[in-house]
């Protein structure tokens, strides 16, 4: 899970859906781990949390997910994503292949679905089983959402598509010099390098 947030300290109602609906499966099912992503944006305002924020975006999702029956160590999360992509390259660095972890259910918004499974499964690779789970909201029929998911969805494929799915290396790289958030970040809110030998200054 992963999205906006209301305040600094509290995640938006669209966002809660979709924790109440992991909260519900991860008690349901063997799941051994809810993941929470993201360093947090306000919905109002479009303004980042700052890069060392606490908590950040995934800090407070994960606080709400404890409320709402999820054990603490059963919770993780990671604090660099400041999207979808970033969602879910970050995710499979930090907290997936270090843990051999190869089967991810991603819980989102309806309207969010389409283009989560092209970006996961694009960046997860074959080795990975990513199912989704769409979670009912007001902006499913949204003609401007569902176009801003499609304009998004053009430009993902237009950067990632010629790369090979699951070439974290590529996509890192890519990330970092072409994407147009993560490029522009400064040094410091860089993420650790993950795959990648050299990044370029």
């Amino acid at each position: 899970a992963g999205g906006w947030l209301k305040s600094e300290t509290e995640a938006s109602e669209e966002v809660k859906l979709r924790l109440d609906r992991g909260a519900e499966l991860f008690k349901s099912t063997e799941a051994k781990y809810l993941i929470t992503c993201g360093r947090g944006r306000i919905a109002d305002t479009k303004v980042w949390l700052s890069h060392n924020a606490r908590p950040s975006c995934w800090e407070i999702m994960a606080t709400y997910a404890n409320e709402h029956g999820v054990h603490s160590e059963c919770i993780l999360g990671q604090q660099y994503s400041m999207d979808l992509v970033g969602e879910a390259f970050f995710t499979k660095a930090m907290i997936l292949e270090p843990r051999d972890l190869r089967r991810v259910l991603i819980v989102t918004s309806k309207y969010n679905v389409p283009r989560a499974w092209v970006v996961f499964n694009h960046v997860l690779g074959p080795d990975f089983k990513a199912s989704f789970e769409g979670v009912p909201t007001a902006f499913d029929t949204d003609q401007k959402m569902l176009s801003s998911e499609a304009q998004n969805l053009g430009v993902f494929v237009e950067q990632f598509g010629d790369v090979k799915a699951g070439n974290s290396t590529e996509i890192e790289r890519i990330l970092y010099e072409k994407h147009g958030i993560y490029s522009k970040l400064q040094a410091r809110e860089l993420a650790p390098i993950f795959y990648n030998t050299l990044r370029k200054p």
